[in-house]
């Protein structure tokens, strides 16, 4: 009677675990931005975040900056469901293996610029990331067209565009 008990616990257990591991989908695009020369703005972290409660169909989607490193609250906000999805949407279709291919022997190049690096995770499938200097050099060249596109829309939901 008490494996028989022990079963049914671990069993019940086991349902609460994977019900409580699914109410949430979580879906996330961080930009990490670095500059080799500036001493104010040099890093900049944009932070946007999807979570979706599976259950009662509820999404909230926000978004937070941090300059080197400190948190900008007055830059805290609600993005658009729309907008977020649309640039997720964009991230996934990147074509990572020929972002890298095409900025090989130029990582470095000319030694000032920035590092940009683009991450995305979908809580149920996984996370991808991609770092690419200075992605707004000759980006046609470098297949970074969309990459580019992509970073610098995410600058302009916040208004740092000039920051890029």
């Amino acid at each position: 009677m008490t494996i028989k008990r022990i079963i049914m616990q671990a069993v019940v257990l086991l349902i609460f675990g994977c019900n409580l591991g699914f109410s949430y989908g979580v879906k996330e695009i961080i930009l990490e931005y670095e500059h080799s020369m500036r001493l104010e703005n040099k890093s900049i972290i944009i932070s946007l975040e999807e979570i979706t409660d599976l259950q009662k169909q509820i999404k909230v989607v926000t978004g937070s900056v941090q300059i080197d490193g400190m948190i900008q609250p007055e830059l805290t906000k609600e993005i658009e469901a729309d907008v977020f999805k649309t640039l997720f949407i964009r991230c996934t279709e990147l074509n990572l293996h020929e972002i890298i291919i095409g900025g090989s022997g130029l990582s470095g190049f000319g030694g000032d610029g920035n590092n940009v690096t683009l991450s995305f995770r979908n809580s149920l499938s996984g996370e991808a990331s991609v770092t690419v200097w200075t992605p707004s050099a000759v980006p046609e060249r470098r297949k970074l067209e969309e990459f580019y596109a992509i970073t610098m829309d995410i600058f302009k939901l916040f208004g740092l565009e000039e920051l890029y």
